[in-house]
């Protein structure tokens, strides 16, 4: 029966960000370099997942990773937009579909903060816009007390 050693890390074999995992791809750990090539990548990641949901839920998808611009700030609720390593926040951008039937078509996506996309994904257009009234009301009466 053969007896396997273990391979004894130098400093120079362990992965620049975690400093605990072999190193395998530019100086760091598979999960290291996963996380950085997101972060680092976020157009991609984006038009790969909107690909994957366009094919599980039978959508048009003619979009090139080109027309996926993401701005500074939310173009809806105006917040800074920053992509984040692990978990998507509330201030992440988000590709929408602004007519979801229509799929990702160029001209039908817009990037905006996954905070806006929940707002608008969970009301129709006439319940944004009651709320939308009712908050000017609220404000403007209570404004005047």
């Amino acid at each position: 029966m053969k007896v396997g050693r273990k391979k004894i890390l130098k400093s120079t074999d362990l992965c620049k960000i975690c400093g605990k995992s072999a190193v395998r791809y530019q100086g760091l750990c598979k999960i290291c370099y996963k996380k950085n090539w997101k972060k680092s990548n976020p157009e991609k990641m984006m038009f790969y997942g909107a690909k994957e949901r366009a094919r599980i839920y039978e959508l048009a998808f003619t979009i090139t990773i080109d027309d996926i611009v993401i701005p500074k700030r939310c173009p809806i609720l105006g917040i800074p937009l920053t992509v984040n390593e692990n978990k998507a926040g509330l201030n992440s951008p988000a590709l929408d579909k602004i007519i979801p039937e229509l799929g990702y078509i160029k001209g039908n996506i817009q990037v905006i903060s996954h905070k806006a996309n929940n707002i608008k994904n969970r009301a129709t257009l006439e319940e944004l816009v009651l709320l939308g009234k009712w908050a000017k009301r609220v404000i403007n009466e209570a404004k005047r007390t």
